[in-house]
């Protein structure tokens, strides 16, 4: 193709010339221009083609342009990136218009029909070298754009070693971000290690059904804060050893949560923060069988160059005032959380933990509309803990290392990771998908 398209320039060479200046004119036009400034339209107006279930007001509220204030290109770009990301709009963009002498923007919404809600998929596979292996496997949906406010069903259903069945509904109770509602009904099916005073473990499995109520407040798209009322029962059994307590139970809590979320990807982030604080108070005013104030916090940084990215977290809980029961201990333990032991293998009263991962990019960064990042990592973690149940000595110390594989899909992330803890525990791991 390049000798035909040569060949016809230079057949054009004559008409080309009589465009062309002298060198000292072409230097003189060049300095002229970078000295040109194009002024920014002052918007006046915005007019919303709204082509959705979804209120005008909760449209409007996510385009921060003020009018009567120049156009924000860069502003302007980020909050239409945020209103697509969504995924509620199979398009939504925004022109500039001029009206009687004035400018606005034109904005063009437009609702999926294809794909709106989302149906997710999890799996989990481990096995150590003692032959024990654990499974589970998960399934999520979630519904969109229920109402004019952007309402969502979140539902998740996990069966396997661990049983979880949960249903949200978030109910936005003011245009834009701002006040929510969040009722939630679940049940839960999990086992609990808890060690003696004897050097020996007992394992216990819980059963508990809870129903809660939630008010929150989102202050933008990176925190969330939010306090709640949870009420429930349950049943702990004895599955070896001697210690502890089993039977029924109560629970009856009011907590408090807050998000901070900047993170660029769940899975594999490449920049961005993330900090997660929960306190719950059990108090047998609310029903509940004891009172006890548990607290836990985890901090998450990513930074990248280059090819290579590197995560750092920290985190750890305790209980402020009373004992954890034993199906409210903290636990640890799998992949990323001390590899080499069982997921949730560990559990104690009082931990510190600490994890670094690191990853570098396999693959290039593709020009089509999607990607698949692959990438290559090893991971060292540490956690502080409880020697014994009842001590609050935190005389415990854990290790867990991995190496890994891992690929962002775009249905879900995968890792196949081989994992080594203290003690010469070892285990491999594949995951697909969200982790329950």
């Amino acid at each position: 193709m390049i000798p035909p398209g040569e060949a016809a320039a230079r057949a054009l060479e004559p008409q080309l010339r009589a465009l062309s200046l002298d060198a000292p004119t072409y230097l003189a036009h060049i300095e002229t221009r970078g000295r040109e400034t194009v002024e920014a339209p002052v918007i006046q107006f915005i007019d919303l083609d709204n082509r959705t279930k979804l209120a005008d007001r909760r449209l409007l509220a996510g385009i921060r342009q003020e009018l009567g204030k120049p156009l924000d290109v860069k502003q302007i770009e980020e909050d239409f990136t945020q209103l697509y990301g969504s995924g509620l709009f199979e398009q939504i963009d925004y022109s500039l218009a001029d009206r009687n002498g004035q400018s606005g923007l034109v904005v063009v919404a437009t609702e999926k029909t294809w794909a709106k809600d989302y149906f997710r998929l999890g799996l989990a596979l481990e096995s150590d070298v003692d032959g024990e292996s654990t499974y589970m496997l998960g399934f999520g949906l979630t519904l969109t754009a229920l109402n004019s406010f952007g309402a969502e069903s979140r539902n998740e259903v996990a069966i396997g070693d661990t049983q979880r069945l949960t249903s949200q509904f978030y109910q936005p109770l003011q245009p834009g971000t701002g006040f929510y509602a969040l009722p939630s009904v679940s049940y839960t099916r999990t086992d609990v290690r808890v060690n003696g005073t004897d050097g020996t473990a007992s394992d216990f499995r819980t059963y508990r059904g809870e129903v809660s109520a939630n008010v929150g407040y989102e202050w933008g798209t990176a925190l969330d804060t939010r306090v709640g009322l949870r009420f429930g029962l349950g049943e702990t059994d004895r599955l070896t050893g001697s210690g502890g307590s089993t039977g029924s139970f109560n629970i009856g809590s009011a907590d408090a949560r807050l998000i901070y979320d900047t993170l660029d990807n769940v899975s594999f982030p490449n920049d961005g923060n993330l900090i997660r604080a929960n306190i719950g108070a059990s108090q047998t005013a609310l029903g509940a069988d004891s009172n006890y104030t548990k607290f836990d916090v985890a901090a998450v940084h990513a930074l990248t160059w280059d090819a290579n990215t590197l995560v750092v977290s920290a985190g750890g809980g305790t209980a402020l005032s009373g004992q954890l029961p034993t199906y409210d201990r903290l636990q640890v333990g799998g992949l990323f959380n001390l590899s080499g032991y069982a997921r949730n293998e560990l559990s104690t009263e009082n931990l510190l933990r600490g994890n670094l991962i690191y990853m570098r990019r396999l693959s290039k960064r593709s020009p089509l509309f999607f990607d698949l990042p692959l990438y290559a990592g090893a991971s060292f973690e540490t956690a502080r803990l409880d020697s014994s149940a009842g001590q609050d000595d935190m005389a415990r110390s854990a290790y867990g290392s991995s190496a890994f594989l891992g690929a962002d899909t775009p249905l879900g992330a995968g890792y196949l990771a081989l994992g080594r803890g203290d003690g010469g525990r070892t285990a491999g791991y594949l995951y697909f998908g969200k982790l329950f």
